[in-house]
């Protein structure tokens, strides 16, 4: 019985060790937490990763769900990360919407983030996904002769600036 008792009071004790830790560890990164947005452009991204020497992942997130998963990830991880969206999401979730999750997942986050419109060749589709705030766009022009994929692209600049 003594034995017993001794190894049930190692296990509580250890339990109770470990879950101080962890809450002293929460508690530290909630009094340490910043309380602004981390939302930055692609290239500000990009130029953080370069320093460092690493690489950030781009993640479709289609909708709610997996728009969440990444964000408490990337929050619970301090890793910075990429939300993509393309035209052919719109059949999920059109891009108002993906807009408005979006923003509501990130803004109390605490790591660097941006959002981003992959594979898009409808210039008026990039000129709404600008207009509601994504922060880096992929013009594909590559299904059109090489004069309109420049002027297209040159276009794509100009609404980008």
């Amino acid at each position: 019985i003594r034995d017993s008792l001794r190894y049930l009071f190692l296990f509580y004790f250890t339990v109770i060790i470990r879950n101080s830790a962890i809450f002293l560890s929460s508690l530290n990164h909630l009094i340490n937490k910043k309380r602004n947005t981390m939302e930055i452009t692609l290239k500000q991204l990009l130029k953080s990763a370069q320093e460092k020497q690493i690489a950030y992942a781009s993640f479709n997130a289609p909708n709610y769900e997996s728009a969440k998963a990444v964000v408490l990830a990337a929050e619970e991880l301090q890793i910075p990360f990429i939300l993509s969206h393309g035209p052919g999401h719109d059949c999920y979730t059109d891009i108002e919407h993906v807009m408005d999750f979006y923003r509501s997942l990130t803004k109390n986050l605490t790591v660097d983030h941006c959002f981003h419109l992959d594979h898009t060749s409808d210039l008026s589709y990039i000129e709404k996904a600008l207009k509601l705030g994504f922060t880096s766009v992929m013009y594909d022009g590559s299904h059109e002769s090489y004069e309109d994929n420049v002027a297209n692209t040159i276009n794509v600049v100009a609404m980008a600036i």
